[in-house]
């Protein structure tokens, strides 16, 4: 390197060192006479570089003598994780504003399917008869597994991310723990926000129970959903394999998560997947928090439905607290997240 700078600072520096551009001639061309070997009167390269070399460390001493005291505070920080953790969290809140794929998008679909849902069964409204009832469980898997399969849409966004990490790891600049929490950090506000307009349309629209807990449920459920996509786009080498290998996890869960079949008529060997998989607890807690403030259920034609309760104890869950299903899925969101952690700190760390 022979010169590093703005090009009309070019004629300046070359002439501070030497070998001024002469008088009506084109600087370009001066420059490329000197430095090119094809040209008779070329000069060393070497010595050039040379001269560069100290121009640069003596205007580099000078400038942090003359800044000392400033440089040092700028670059004093006694806590560098949280410094870093601050300015991923910046960037990621950058890239999903100017990103619409990542929540904008989302929001118009879910608000514009829960919109949908809400006209498909608004006639539902409070009516208990048999039909409802069993409209109201469909309607309830429908919301939680569709909004959640949803999320194998940001696959490509965390693979990514992902490739960035990387590069910039290699390069010291941060490790994967301040990377992951600015990454959930900076994911949660924009998915409260597709929750709460999702539950604003719904619950009123279908006459669903308790518009704090659905939206707590729904919340939960798309972060959890999240924290699967994040481990998954860490462990796949391309995104269309992550977007499978995550829709192939989804339909396994959906399948055995209590709707399609009661726990009871579950096979035995396929009873694992219904507790591994945190569909089971999103729905089992839609459901409870729907049917167990539910009291008399006057329309009903089935004798043994007649209040709430007695619709949960048909579907196995007369003992099931929303409230440890919902823990379930906050600590199903931090093994996500601690998996993704260590598949970044342990696999991605580029070793060889």
């Amino acid at each position: 390197q022979i010169y590093f700078g703005q090009a009309n600072d070019a004629c300046h520096y070359f002439s501070s060192v030497g070998y001024g551009c002469p008088k009506f001639t084109n600087p370009a061309d001066y420059f490329l006479t000197l430095t090119n070997t094809d040209f008779p009167n070329h000069v060393d390269i070497n010595k050039l570089n040379e001269l560069f070399k100290t121009n640069i460390s003596n205007n580099i001493e000078i400038t942090i003598h003359e800044n000392k005291e400033s440089i040092a505070k700028s670059f004093y920080n006694p806590n560098p994780s949280v410094w870093h953790f601050i300015v991923l969290c910046h960037r990621f809140f950058i890239n999903t504003v100017r990103n619409p794929g990542i929540i904008g998008v989302r929001l118009a679909m879910y608000s514009m399917i829960s919109i949908a849902i809400g006209g498909m069964f608004l006639v539902n409204g409070h009516h208990t008869t048999d039909k409802d009832i069993q409209g109201r469980m469909s309607i309830l898997e429908f919301i939680f597994a569709f909004y959640i399969f949803q999320s194998v849409a940001v696959v490509p966004f965390y693979m990514w991310d992902s490739a960035t990490y990387n590069r910039e790891r290699l390069n010291g600049d941060y490790g994967p723990f301040p990377f992951v929490l600015a990454n959930f950090v900076s994911t949660a506000p924009g998915l409260f926000l597709i929750a709460f307009f999702c539950t604003f349309i719904l619950v009123p629209m279908i006459a669903l129970m308790n518009f704090a807990w659905f939206l707590l449920i729904l919340f939960l459920a798309l972060l959890v959903a999240e924290g699967f996509i994040c481990f998954i786009s860490a462990i796949v080498p391309h995104f269309i394999i992550g977007i499978a290998l995550a829709a192939g996890a989804y339909g396994f869960f959906m399948l055995c998560n209590g709707f399609f079949q009661l726990k009871p008529d579950i096979p035995g060997w396929f009873i694992w997947i219904y507790y591994m998989g945190f569909h089971t607890y999103v729905y089992r807690a839609s459901i409870v928090n729907e049917f167990g403030s539910r009291g008399i259920l006057k329309d009903a034609q089935t004798p043994e439905w007649k209040t709430g309760h007695d619709v949960l104890v048909y579907m196995g869950m007369n003992n099931v607290q929303k409230g440890d299903d919902c823990w379930t899925l906050v600590g199903y969101l931090a093994i996500c997240h601690l998996v993704y952690y260590l598949i970044l700190k342990y696999v991605k760390s580029g070793k060889r």
